[in-house]
């Protein structure tokens, strides 16, 4: 039996003039600029104006040779790690081929083959033989290291053949170096600790990872959002890398508008005006993102002003909650603002989130995390090496000296973060792997 029923339902909708805003404000400038670029190639009713190398203004869309150039996209292939490798290998039967593909489905993420043969068989129609064969071929091709079964594995396949004594000693120190037991290398080697030292500083600078180059993405180009400059006068000045460029109604839309009602047809009209309003999105959602990024650099330089004045003064603390409360946006904009973005400053280019440090803060004594960085370095740089600063000594200093109550589980976690090695690596020389 069919009934009818009536349900009361609150809903909190995104408009999508909203959505664009908080999309341009997300993206930093450099794919901001390459957003604008499509938008111009594919709207229009724009046009964008945008600064030639020289500092001269052009139209957007114009059509000389130099902004072609500049805003052109190359289009690269990426070769497949399967196809990279087998090109290595043009001979391979189509039987080889065939198991070359299996062994590279069950590479994990680094390169490693952590399977054996043995455990192999059972999923592959192929014997232990055939397995191996190919096997050999794949751990023989670049990357190096690539099929190792583990570290040592992936390290004893980098080493050239005139230094087989440390491919010995990796053989027979295996277990000890996986643990860092180096008190028991020590002892089976009968080596000083800088001899040690000196053949793990080697080893640590082989690649861990064989597919680690293979996966990572291109390095962006670290472009400001956002110039602090000082000025003659003393003043200091921010400046944004879009207030260079610019949209504006295109001659075409100018044109279309001018029509009379009977000229025009209706299937252009709803694609003008279509086209039209999101042109006209876009425009408002780049004013929109300018005056805030403006008044977030303004609020940096005004909270972190001994930080421009003073050389060498940290960064005071500033959560970002407190900081949208006192810009009057919600915390997640404000997130949305400071992601991926930089600032540059007399002295180099810096994250601007960073200008946002993180506190440690106990008992109403607050203390930003970068101050804890420096004294740590400053401690762990004057320590003596036969005898290094363990992670409770640490924490004991920054007690008694700085008087801020920081726990050893603590310390330890910032040092992991900072890439700084523990005590047991130090005092043979190593640094953090």
């Amino acid at each position: 039996m069919l009934q009818l029923q009536q349900n009361r339902e609150q809903r909190q909708t995104i408009a999508p003039v909203l959505i664009q805003s908080l999309r341009c404000l997300q993206l930093p400038w450099v794919e901001l600029r390459r957003e604008l670029q499509r938008l111009w190639e594919t709207n229009p009713c724009i046009d964008l104006v945008a600064p030639e190398e020289d500092g001269r203004w052009v139209e957007g869309g114009g059509t000389s040779a130099s902004e072609k150039e500049r805003w052109e996209e190359k289009l690269v292939h990426h070769e497949s790690l399967e196809d990279y490798l087998v090109h290595q290998v043009p001979e391979l039967r189509a039987e080889e081929k065939e198991i070359f593909s299996f062994l590279i489905s069950h590479l994990d993420e680094r390169g490693y083959l952590r399977e054996t043969v043995g455990m192999l068989l059972p999923q592959c129609p192929w014997s232990a033989g055939e397995l191996k064969s190919v096997l050999g071929i794949l751990r023989s091709l670049e990357p190096k290291g690539i099929g190792a079964q583990d570290l040592i594995d992936c390290w004893s396949m980098q080493i050239p053949e005139k230094q087989e004594v440390i491919r010995q000693f990796l053989a027979l120190n295996r277990e000890d170096l996986l643990a860092k037991r180096y008190h028991r290398v020590l002892k089976r080697m009968r080596w000083s600790r800088q001899q040690l030292a000196q053949v793990l500083n080697y080893l640590r600078g082989l690649t861990v990872a064989p597919l680690s180059h293979w996966q990572e993405p291109e390095s962006p180009v670290c472009i400001p959002d956002l110039y602090f400059s000082r000025e003659v006068e003393g003043q200091w000045c921010i400046r944004l890398a879009s207030e260079s460029y610019a949209l504006r109604w295109s001659d075409v839309y100018k044109d279309w508008l001018c029509q009379s009602k009977a000229r025009k047809s209706a299937g252009m009209d709803g694609y003008f005006l279509s086209q039209g309003q999101m042109a006209k999105q876009w425009m408002r959602a780049l004013s929109s993102r300018e005056a805030l990024l403006q008044r977030i650099g303004q609020f940096i330089l005004d909270k972190q002003r001994l930080f421009f004045e003073k050389k060498d003064h940290p960064l005071m603390p500033l959560l970002q909650k407190l900081a949208a409360g006192e810009l009057g946006i919600n915390p997640a904009t404000l997130s949305r603002a400071l992601q991926g973005k930089y600032a540059s400053v007399p002295w180099g280019i810096l994250p601007l989130g960073d200008f946002f440090p993180r506190a440690w803060e106990e008992d109403r004594v607050k203390v930003a995390i970068p101050q804890i960085r420096q004294k740590i370095c400053e401690w762990v740089a004057e320590e003596d090496k036969d005898h290094p600063l363990s992670d409770e000594a640490l924490s004991r200093r920054l007690r008694e000296e700085m008087h801020w109550n920081i726990p050893r589980r603590t310390v330890e976690n910032y040092r992991r973060q900072w890439g700084i090695a523990s005590s047991r690596d130090r005092k043979y020389g190593l640094s953090s792997c």
